[in-house]
């Protein structure tokens, strides 16, 4: 893969991205967190390499963002100019998303949060669907960053695995958690979907086969798996952020708080100014007492498109590839 190619994709993104045929597919949501996590990630001190992981990763949309939002991401540029192995054929059952004719604002490698003396970033996904981390692989070396960025397939439920990943090792873990119960709603047909929002099915697990409907007892609540995962994963002190419907956050802190994950940052996501907000980004802290910052709610559309305030705060927004849950 050569510069050139690398900076034709960073400059589709987020268009372009491999995903599996039957998978949820990722949007806005995914865009806002990376570009709130990048913000976190860029608030800490010091020089030293970064950590972060994220668990649930799916084709990669929102780690990717974040590592391309951040200067490491230009760093990883050099040696591309050299023949490089090629990308890898997709998996079975893998597209490439159709280009749009809307035009990226996103920010470019190398431009973002920090200045060029920024530390080194190492990224890891986790997913458990074995097609998505192979589509997930196969954007971070379209990407050019499969020298920062790579995944792994586990179960999050899995404290081996997690302990393989580095326990206590991580800067910062972000996630956009499964946030639908088991018992509630319409299930799809596709494992893949229905796992986005209710969380992988044990039985299903990296398959495309329909879930059991109804209350699956002894089925662990995904949200809580998510958080005693990041837990497990982060250092003293590290940053946990995540995006979360706005009508669950007191059952998104109530499961922080278990965790000892002190929430620090509220950043409620409103349709429109003076709507209710549908979403929330949150950043909480391991370790560290709750000191909640309930912050100004930023509304994502004027009119018919994405307001000055959204595309300020992540200008991938209007390059026409989101989509709702």
């Amino acid at each position: 893969m050569n510069d050139t190619t690398i900076t034709t994709a960073r400059a589709l993104f987020p268009r372009g991205l491999h995903q599996p045929e039957d998978s949820y597919r990722f949007g806005a949501d995914a865009l806002l967190l990376a570009a709130f996590a990048a913000q976190n990630l860029a608030s800490l001190p010091g020089a030293a390499p970064r950590k972060v992981a994220e668990l649930g990763s799916g084709c990669g949309a929102a780690l990717l963002g974040l590592c391309l939002r951040l200067p490491s991401a230009a760093a990883a540029m050099t040696g591309h100019g050299r023949q490089a192995a090629p990308l890898p054929s997709p998996c079975s059952g893998v597209r490439r998303a159709e280009p749009q004719s809307a035009t990226v604002c996103g920010q470019p490698g190398g431009e973002g949060c920090g200045g060029n003396d920024a530390p080194r970033l190492h990224a890891l996904g986790l997913e458990q669907d074995a097609a998505l981390c192979a589509a997930a692989t196969a954007n971070a070396r379209l990407l050019g960053l499969d020298d920062i960025c790579r995944f792994r397939q586990g179960d999050l439920a899995d404290t081996h695995f997690l302990r393989d990943c580095g326990e206590n090792a991580f800067h910062l873990v972000l996630a956009n958690p499964p946030y639908a119960l088991a018992d509630s709603g319409r299930h799809s047909a596709s494992a893949r979907r229905d796992a986005a929002l209710r969380g992988p099915s044990p039985l299903h697990a990296g398959t495309s086969a329909p879930r059991r409907s109804g209350k699956q007892p002894g089925m662990p609540d995904p949200l809580a798996v998510f958080c005693h995962a990041a837990r497990r994963l982060l250092r003293h002190h590290g940053l946990f952020c995540c995006i979360f419907p706005a009508v669950e956050l007191s059952r998104l802190l109530s499961t922080l708080e278990r965790e000892r994950l002190g929430c620090r940052r509220i950043l409620p996501l409103c349709p429109r100014a003076g709507e209710p907000a549908k979403r929330v980004l949150v950043l909480a802290r391991k370790d560290a007492a709750a000191q909640c910052l309930l912050e100004s709610p930023l509304p994502l559309h004027h009119g018919q498109g994405w307001s000055p305030e959204a595309l300020a705060f992540c200008s991938w927004l209007g390059a026409g590839h989101e989509e709702k849950r």
